[in-house]
C-alpha cells in the first residue's frame, strides 16, 4: 500500500472552502503549494493521474500533481502555477464583472458549439487582450481523452 505524506496546514491557509462544482474541493494555500482535500470521493486521484498522462504527453506547459493527506484528509497537492504578480481569474468571474450574470445561461442560447466558442474565445480577447484558442482547444481536447466530466466557466 502507497504511504502518502501528510500536510498539516494551519485555518489561516485555507483559500476557499465552496464552490459551484460537483468536485469542488477545500482549498489551501501555504508556502509555495496550493493543496485540495476530496470532497466526493478520488479528486486528488484524478489530478494526479491526469498530470501523470500529461507527463507522458507533448503538452508542456501543465501542472503536476501529487497525491497526500492534508489534515488527514485524501487531496493532492501542486506548486503555485502563477507567476509572481498573478493572481487567478476564472473565465466566469471575468464575466461577472464585464458582463454580469452567468456565462453559462447567455452560451446556451446558441445553438452551435462552435459560436459558443468563437464567443467565448472573443470575449476574453476583448476584455484581456489574451488568445485563448489554442489552450481552450487543448484542454477541451485531453478532457475527452480522460472523460472529464468537471469542466466548467469555474475552472478556465
Amino acid at each position: 500500500m502507497e504511504r502518502l505524506t501528510n500536510y498539516i496546514l494551519s485555518p489561516s491557509a485555507i483559500s476557499m472552502l465552496s464552490g459551484s462544482s460537483k468536485g469542488t474541493q477545500a482549498k489551501y494555500y501555504d508556502k509555495g503549494y496550493w493543496y485540495k482535500t476530496n470532497t466526493v470521493g478520488s479528486e486528488g486521484t484524478a489530478e494526479y493521474l491526469a498530470s501523470l498522462v500529461l507527463a507522458c504527453s507533448n503538452i508542456e506547459d501543465y501542472v503536476e500533481y501529487e497525491r497526500c493527506t492534508i489534515n488527514n484528509k485524501p487531496g493532492c497537492r501542486s506548486k503555485n502555477f502563477l507567476a509572481p504578480g498573478e493572481s487567478y481569474i476564472s473565465i466566469q468571474r471575468l464575466y461577472e464583472l464585464y458582463m454580469g450574470g452567468q456565462l453559462t445561461d447567455h452560451i446556451y442560447t446558441m445553438s452551435d458549439v462552435n459560436e459558443r466558442i468563437k464567443y467565448v474565445v472573443d470575449f476574453v480577447k476583448d476584455v484581456t487582450g489574451l488568445d485563448i484558442y489554442d489552450y481552450l482547444s487543448k484542454m477541451l481536447s485531453f478532457d475527452a481523452l480522460i472523460l472529464n466530466t468537471d469542466r466548467h466557466f469555474h475552472n478556465i
